[in-house]
């Protein structure tokens, strides 16, 4: 057992100071890939308001990967599962983040019409379009009351309003926001009713989002059978490598289940993926 460990721990070490000296080796190419893939990651932590640095989460990607390693090696005694499972591990970080970021956006959205209704009812009262910002980011709930600040702090600096929605809009991506910040643009350039185009808008959002909900809870079978059928060739081959290890020895040693071993897991991937595609509906 020891043993097994010290090889996953070399292995990781081996594989870590490879990325290192081929990074410093290609040079300015390291740099761009190295610079892109900081920015991408304070961009995504920055855009789900968590404080958390690149390096960081470098760290506890090289930190999940011998944790989730060490585990499997410990629980089923594989050190090759171990070492596979362990490479995935080093994803969990970025994985996370981007989970979060997209949960953060899917409440903004959720949000949006509230917000509009809120809006357009300010514009009633004789409001101004940046006091109605600045209502919303008193009155409602983070995420949006976070946003909202943020624009009107930048109006208050003396940020134009076109370019403090536009980094809204980079921050959040979402087609409704993109919707509402173009209509607020438009308006703003040849006039027009934004109170009554915020209630239109804030009527599609609504019928849009209920039409998805139906649409989600009608393929929620579909999603469900899919994800049973792409993890049970996973669980029956732990299920048997921990009651019947020698079935599952050979896939292992021999080459011969190296090859089915790499022709399931492509399989699977591809499964997977048509799965997703079939049950992906756009509106």
């Amino acid at each position: 057992m020891l043993l097994q460990i010290g090889i996953v721990l070399l292995v990781f070490a081996a594989v870590s100071c490879f990325l290192w000296g081929a990074i410093h080796m290609l040079g300015s190419l390291g740099a761009q890939a190295g610079a892109k893939y900081k920015a991408g990651v304070s961009q995504t932590a920055e855009a789900a308001w968590l404080r958390i640095t690149p390096d960081q989460v470098v760290a506890l990607s090289l930190l999940s990967g011998f944790a989730i390693a060490l585990l499997i090696l410990l629980f089923f005694q594989f050190w090759i599962l171990a070492l596979l499972a362990g490479t995935a591990g080093l994803a969990l970080p970025s994985a996370l983040l981007r989970v979060a970021k997209r949960n953060r956006d899917a409440r903004f959205g959720a949000q949006l019409v509230d917000a509009l209704g809120n809006m357009s009812n300010s514009l009633k009262a004789g409001f101004s379009l940046p006091q109605a910002f600045d209502l919303i980011a008193r009155e409602m709930q983070p995420p949006i009351k976070q946003e909202f600040g943020l624009v009107t702090q930048e109006m208050r600096l003396g940020l134009p309003m076109e370019k403090a929605l536009g980094n809204l809009l980079n921050r959040m991506r979402s087609q409704d926001l993109d919707l509402v910040v173009t209509s607020i643009d438009v308006s703003r350039e040849v006039g027009g009713n934004l109170t009554e185009v915020f209630t239109n808008i804030a009527g599609t959002i609504r019928e849009r989002q209920r039409v998805e909900g139906k649409i989600r809870m009608l393929s929620a079978q579909g999603r469900l059978q899919g994800l049973i059928m792409t993890l049970l060739p996973v669980f029956i081959m732990v299920f048997l490598s921990w009651f019947y290890p020698d079935y599952i020895d050979p896939l292992f040693t021999e080459r011969a289940g190296w090859l089915l071993l790499s022709v399931a897991g492509v399989m699977l991937v591809i499964g997977g993926f048509v799965i997703h595609k079939i049950l992906a509906i756009d509106i």
